[in-house]
């Protein structure tokens, strides 16, 4: 573990650096082509749900764009990995005593002296010692298919993955139903370069690099994940062997987003750095460039930064395989690209964040100290690092206990935290304006469906911030339904025709005060969106006779806010005991969200 006195490694050092504010940048890809190695750490026991951000994806998009941290030695961009490849980092002027490389690692013969030696260099730059040697095995593409396909068949059988995208689809995170496994296999097989098993102890190749640099670049990101597995154990952070923690997919992400950020920052920093092995070590002049460009690329929406790198100037200098990768994410819906490259980026701004106010320490904290939702990273500073913004837990009573309509299955098909990175991906999928703003103030979320007679019926229950947040909310999904629902352009008169079109009734105010909205699916089902105060609560594919009853269960939710007493045993709060945060909203000075719907 890292002692208090290894908070600021002297081959690190802030420089008194201050927090670097978020902005909104506009970025151009340069035509420069970058090569797509793409990096992941992996446990073949995490859920299938949650697997999705395991994995780097759109490298180029993101590598493209570290050249503004300054130039490489050779005068160039070397953009080479997706979270990897480029300039600046962290400051330092020599080898910390306490990072160095521990005797088992450099007495390991069988480690090849490149490796050995960007080992060293990563020991030094994170200011911790490598209790034992990490050992790379090369895999091929076929080989490391047949890995995938048989770590996938292990945790989705044809009964899981069908309940899966048929959950998903019917409740609008996916456009329509497709085959989860087929399409994270394809995603893996295609974007991985190379990965961490902390399993075993050891990292894989996947792709060859074009050249030294590329490879130390990779190098040094899976050597940081067998710091953090040395040091803070992977497994157990990320819920331990088949999630015995219970975590929600939305904490595992948030997880994610520490453990990928973390090895991207350090990477950024070996990229910047000078010297080589344990005197490997960077300027304040290199920290301020890779602060700066996280900053720049935390604010990049990546879905239209992958179009361009696909029809930009540059994109007659991708080679096939690299145009392959980018036609595969461009395929790829919202809630597995976005998920698969978040936690690479964003996660290295929160850790360049945390590192700028305690050094590596604080960086530590965040192992101790989880993140319990991908709010809190997604917005680094002012929900989890400044103060922190816990989230809501939501459960449902039984159906039973409200005199609900019984289903068919015993068990739901999903039963899921969807948190605030999911919502931003649905309103993303249905073209919303601003995806980010319309999920943004999320407070927590349950999102359930069941099976009646083959077809789905879902009932979500979300609660926000603050009434404002609530109304913008509602808005924004009642305008998602228009998309999800109405009728494409037909090629015909006779498919026009054909289509039934949504139908919405007038909002309703109940005696309580709480709003509701009945939009009839062109199947007959029934979407009611109601909301009250903090809650926006949903019904999506419900009969008339089940509205009632299930708004009911949807009412006896049991809602607390989480407040973590010690690491990992989180209490849980009545909502009505905790004074509800007002945070600033990014839309605008107005305190009312903007009007989405009449």
């Amino acid at each position: 573990m890292i002692g208090a006195d290894n908070s600021k490694a002297s081959v690190i050092q802030s420089a008194k650096s201050s927090p670097v504010p978020r902005r909104n940048f506009t970025l151009r890809a340069r035509s420069t082509a970058p090569t797509l190695s793409v990096l992941a750490w992996t446990d073949r026991r995490a859920s299938s749900a949650s697997r999705a951000a395991r994995v780097i994806g759109a490298a180029a998009a993101l590598l493209v764009l570290v050249d503004c941290g300054g130039p490489h030695a050779d005068g160039g961009v070397h953009a080479a990995t997706a979270a990897t490849q480029g300039n600046g980092a962290l400051a330092g002027t020599g080898t910390s005593p306490h990072a160095t490389v521990g005797a088992n690692a450099t007495a390991d013969a069988s480690i090849p002296a490149e490796i050995a030696r960007v080992q060293a260099a990563v020991s030094a730059l994170r200011g911790l010692p490598f209790r034992v040697a990490v050992p790379s095995t090369p895999q091929s593409r076929d080989q490391f298919r047949q890995f995938v396909h048989e770590d996938l068949a292990h945790e989705l059988g044809p009964d899981k993955n069908a309940a899966l995208s048929k959950a998903l689809a019917h409740t609008g995170f996916l456009p329509q139903p497709l085959d989860f496994a087929a399409t994270m296999e394809e995603a893996e097989t295609t974007q991985v370069a190379a990965y961490y098993d902390p399993r075993t102890g050891r990292f894989h190749t996947v792709a060859a690099a074009s050249n030294s640099d590329e490879r130390d670049g990779v190098v040094a990101h899976e050597l940081t994940h067998a710091l953090q597995h040395q040091h803070f154990d992977l497994i157990a952070y990320d819920g331990g062997s088949d999630n015995q923690q219970r975590l929600s997919d939305d904490e595992r992400a948030a997880r994610r987003y520490v453990v990928e950020g973390e090895a991207t920052f350090v990477m950024l920093a070996y990229q910047s750095a000078s010297g080589s092995g344990r005197a490997r070590h960077l300027g304040p002049l290199q920290v301020a460039g890779v602060r700066m460009t996280l900053t720049m690329l935390s604010a990049v929406d990546y879905v239209e930064l992958l179009a361009l790198l696909r029809t930009g100037e540059g994109a007659d200098k991708l080679d096939a395989e690299e145009k392959e990768a980018l036609d595969q994410l461009a395929r790829l819906p919202p809630l597995v690209a976005v998920t698969m490259v978040d936690p690479y980026i964003r996660g290295a701004f929160l850790v360049s964040e945390a590192w700028a106010r305690g050094g590596w320490a604080r960086v530590a904290r965040l192992y101790h100290e989880p993140p319990q939702s991908t709010e809190q990273v997604l917005h680094p500073i002012e929900k989890l690092l400044e103060a922190r913004d816990p989230p809501v837990a939501i459960h449902l009573p039984p159906p039973s206990a409200t005199a609900a309509p019984r289903f068919t299955s015993t068990q739901p098909l999903l039963q899921e935290t969807a948190g605030e990175l999911d919502w931003r991906c649905y309103f993303k999928t249905w073209g919303d304006p601003d995806p980010e703003g319309a999920a943004d103030g999320w407070g927590g979320d349950l999102v359930t469906v069941w099976e009646r007679s083959g077809k789905p019926v879902a009932a979500i229950a979300t609660s926000w911030d603050t009434p404002a947040d609530a109304t913008e909310f509602e808005g924004a999904y009642r305008l998602s339904l228009s998309q999800r629902f109405e009728p494409r352009p037909a090629k015909s008169a006779e498919l026009a025709t054909a289509v039934t079109r949504v139908t919405t009734t007038a909002p309703t105010v109940d005696g309580d005060g709480q709003t509701r909205w009945t939009i009839r699916r062109p199947d007959g089902t029934l979407v009611v969106v109601r909301r009250r105060g903090l809650d926006v609560d949903i019904l999506d594919g419900a009969r008339a006779d089940e509205v009632e009853p299930l708004l009911a269960m949807l009412r006896a939710a049991d809602r607390k806010v989480v407040v973590a007493s010690s690491p990992g045993k989180p209490d849980k709060v009545p909502r009505h005991e905790q004074a509800q945060p007002t945070h600033d909203r990014p839309r605008g000075s107005s305190s009312q969200p903007p009007s989405r719907l009449p």
